[in-house]
């Protein structure tokens, strides 16, 4: 798992690994970076480089609510919850396939 926090580190991650249609850095808002997220998670390979996408700036600029309900989809959302509850998910499901653990 590769973990971009914010629009520039996402954007040059896809770009580093070759993924196509290049966007420009002020494409990925709140909104676009969750729903790129919730994709990304959905579609998670433990047998590749997962690139996920994470707020930076925005969660503690002026419209910290905004960008919560914005990233997460829906009205009253928790961003820290829902991030760290899929994350947690995938984790724990592939556990046995991802090389992560400390022996």
């Amino acid at each position: 798992m590769l973990f971009c926090f914010g629009a520039f580190t996402f954007e040059f991650v896809r770009r580093a690994m070759g993924e196509q249609e290049k966007r420009k850095y002020g494409y990925w808002g709140a909104r676009r970076l969750g729903d790129e997220f919730r994709f990304r998670i959905e579609n998670f390979d433990p047998k590749k480089t997962n690139i996920i996408p994470l707020l930076h700036r925005s969660i503690s600029g002026g419209k910290f609510i905004e960008s919560h309900d914005y990233f997460c989809g829906k009205k009253d959302g928790n961003y820290f919850e829902v991030v760290g509850g899929e994350i947690a998910d995938k984790i724990l499901k592939y556990s046995n396939q991802l090389n992560i653990w400390i022996e």
